[in-house]
């Protein structure tokens, strides 16, 4: 009858999808292979654990970790604003030991300075008392003359005794000049 000459070649359309009415109740069949089946070996027996079981216990452990990563998180915070703390501190205190240092070689360099003030005050005071010293030399050399002057107005001029002894101080006193230049 039909010996395949005559007839057309036709597609058909894709049948449409089924409505949601039938979707909701209509089951899916289950797949042609199990994984478990493919991967398994046949003889095992295992139980698998409960969903709900496993997540409390999963739930706990990642509360945990979470909470200890916030604690470090945490402290990691403080450690970076007592560290920022320290810092500042650590700067105001060199700005102190700067200023202090600036003051530290202010006061030696008065310190120096009164020192080499008082090194010269010494040594004029030695000049003066050393003036004073040969002042009171003078004034003994001359109380001295004026002694032997008032002794001899008071003796008199006839006195040989006292001649002698004026003698020898004018001697004396000569050759200490001479002597002295």
């Amino acid at each position: 009858m039909f010996s395949g000459s005559g007839a057309k070649p036709t597609t058909l359309p894709a049948p449409l999808p089924p409505s949601y009415d039938k979707v909701a109740t209509v089951e899916t069949n289950p797949p042609l292979y199990n994984e478990s089946s493919t991967f398994d070996p046949p003889d095992t027996r295992s139980r698998k654990r409960k969903p709900s079981q496993d997540a409390v216990a999963n739930s706990d452990t990642v509360w945990n970790k979470l909470e200890e990563l916030e604690a470090m998180f945490n402290r990691q915070r403080e450690q970076d604003v007592h560290a920022a703390n320290q810092s500042l501190v650590i700067q105001g205190l060199r700005g102190e030991v700067a200023e202090l240092r600036e003051q530290l070689a202010t006061c030696q360099k008065k310190y120096e300075d009164l020192e080499v003030e008082v090194a010269g005050l010494r040594e004029a005071q030695a000049i003066v008392d050393d003036g004073e010293a040969v002042e009171l030399a003078e004034i003994r050399n001359d109380i001295e003359s004026l002694e032997t002057r008032i002794d001899f107005v008071e003796r008199g001029n006839n006195d040989d005794e006292f001649c002698k002894r004026i003698k020898e101080e004018i001697f004396d006193e000569t050759a200490a000049r001479v002597k002295g230049g």
